[in-house]
C-alpha cells in the first residue's frame, strides 16, 4: 500500500514557496517595517527562507529570513 504525502504536512503554502524557486523576489520584514531585500529565491527548510542577492560591490550574498520575520514575499516580474 502506497501512501500519499499530504501537502500541509510541510506547512501551508509550501507549494507555493517551491514554485518561486529560482525567481526574482522582494522580501519585507515586519520586525521594524522598514526591511526590504530583493534577490533570487533559492529555497526553505520550512522555517526559514533562503535567496541569493549581490551587494554594491557585486559580490553575492546568501540571506535567510526566519518565516516568523517575513511580512511579505513578492515577486519581481522581469521584461
Amino acid at each position: 500500500m502506497s501512501e500519499k504525502k499530504d501537502s500541509s504536512e510541510n506547512g501551508a503554502g509550501s507549494d507555493l514557496l517551491s514554485s518561486l524557486i529560482g525567481k526574482k523576489v522582494v522580501i519585507i520584514g515586519h520586525n521594524d517595517g522598514h526591511t526590504r531585500d530583493e534577490g533570487v529565491f533559492s529555497g526553505f527548510d520550512g522555517t526559514v527562507l533562503f535567496i541569493r542577492s549581490k551587494d554594491l560591490r557585486g559580490r553575492v550574498r546568501h540571506l535567510y529570513f526566519p518565516l516568523r520575520n517575513v511580512r511579505l514575499i513578492e515577486m519581481i516580474d522581469e521584461p
